[in-house]
């Protein structure tokens, strides 16, 4: 007796990939690894306050990384992530159905929305007056 095979088109580990690391989390949505992207868009949401709160704490920090080792950080978050969604669709089911690409971007976008409002209405928003850089004097002019 030899079993039939699955139906459905595999899910491609590349695609995830991109997905995720572009736009996070739709590679997960892709995946269908639903659990996995209602806790990453928790600890999205957890970031949205915490890094701009540490941000205004301990603005030394921003300033010793300066705007390359941010940058950096984030494309090393992303490849990140990127790949555990590539690891997750070599282990996913076929995909079966009609595919829905709303339903891959529609975390993405409401994260992005969820990130404006925080960082318009949040407890420090965006547009408000920088911190000075510590060790910066500022009543001191060259």
């Amino acid at each position: 007796m030899s079993q039939a095979p699955a139906e459905g088109r595999p899910r491609r580990w590349w695609l995830a990939l991109i997905l995720n690391a572009l736009f996070a989390p739709t590679g997960y949505a892709y995946v269908g690894a639903w659990r996995t992207l209602a806790a990453f868009c928790a600890l999205m949401a957890l970031g949205a306050f915490a890094l701009p709160e540490a941000l205004h704490r301990w603005p030394a920090v921003a300033d010793d990384l300066g705007q390359n080792g941010l940058l950096i950080g984030a494309a090393v978050l992303a490849l990140a992530v990127g790949a555990h969604a590539a690891w997750l669709a070599t282990k996913a089911p076929p995909r079966t159905g009609a595919s829905r690409a709303i339903v891959y971007i529609v975390p993405w976008i409401l994260l992005t929305m969820f990130n404006m409002v925080v960082r318009t209405y949040g407890p420090h928003p965006a547009t408000g007056s920088a911190p000075t850089a510590v060790g910066q004097d500022l009543s001191r002019q060259p």
